[in-house]
This record gives structure tokens, C-alpha cells and sequence, in this order.
């Protein structure tokens, strides 16, 4: 009997650890994994006077602060959309309408950090003379 006994305090205390775990175990699991959406358009800035700020199709690149990089298409009008995870991100685009795809185009600010559950909008830009 003692050892029926010992055999069901074993499990019990067994039982009581993964039930405490389990919290952090669930914590652990989620942590910096959920983030957001980002939205924007890649646009043409600079030009002749009155020229405005037309869209450029062409590609959106996310580079998070640990070195992932995200690419995502911006379509004829310039939209974009992207899933991402929370974090630090420096965002950048090209064109091939401008320099055969070979100038660099940049956010402002240059630098976003994606929060969980969040929706952004941030537009890119391709500055010309």
C-alpha cells in the first residue's frame, strides 16, 4: 500500500509542475513571435515643379534589426502590404522605372518597430532631382 501510495504523490507532484509550467511554457512560446501589418505605398519624390508624387511599382524590403530580410511587391499604383513580426525594421525599395531598378529608395523615418497586434502605414520613397 505504502508504495501506491508514494506512486500517486509522485504523479500528483508530477501534475502540479506541468500545471504550473505551463503559463511560462505558453509565454515562452509567444514571445516576440506576434506582430502586425504594414501598409504604404512606394512613391516618386522630386522632379519638375508640379510634377507631385506619383506611384512606382517595384519591390519593398523589410530588413529587420537581426539581419531577416522581408520582400514584398509594390503593385502599378504603388501599394504594398506585409505581415511582419514585432521588431525593428529599416525600410527600403527600388523601381525598375527609376535608374533600371538601381536607386535606392528609403522610409521616413528610416527605422519602424512593428508591435504586436498593431496595423502601420509607412510610405517609401524614391527621391529624384
Amino acid at each position: 500500500m505504502k508504495v501506491v501510495g508514494n506512486l500517486i504523490a509522485a504523479h500528483r507532484l508530477r501534475l502540479g509542475v506541468v500545471a504550473l509550467s505551463l503559463p511560462l511554457l505558453l509565454a515562452a512560446c509567444t514571445g516576440g513571435v506576434a506582430g502586425g501589418t504594414v501598409s504604404g505605398h512606394l512613391l516618386r519624390v522630386g522632379g519638375p515643379v508640379g510634377a507631385g508624387s506619383p506611384p512606382l511599382s517595384g519591390t519593398v524590403t523589410f530588413t529587420s534589426s537581426s539581419g531577416t530580410v522581408t520582400k514584398v511587391h509594390a503593385s502599378a499604383s504603388g501599394g504594398f502590404h506585409s505581415d511582419l513580426p514585432a521588431g525593428t525594421y529599416t525600410l527600403t525599395g527600388t523601381s525598375p522605372a527609376l535608374n533600371d531598378g538601381e536607386l535606392i529608395c528609403y522610409s521616413n523615418p528610416r527605422m519602424m518597430e512593428m508591435k504586436s497586434e498593431s496595423a502601420m502605414t509607412q510610405d517609401v520613397f524614391c527621391s529624384i532631382r
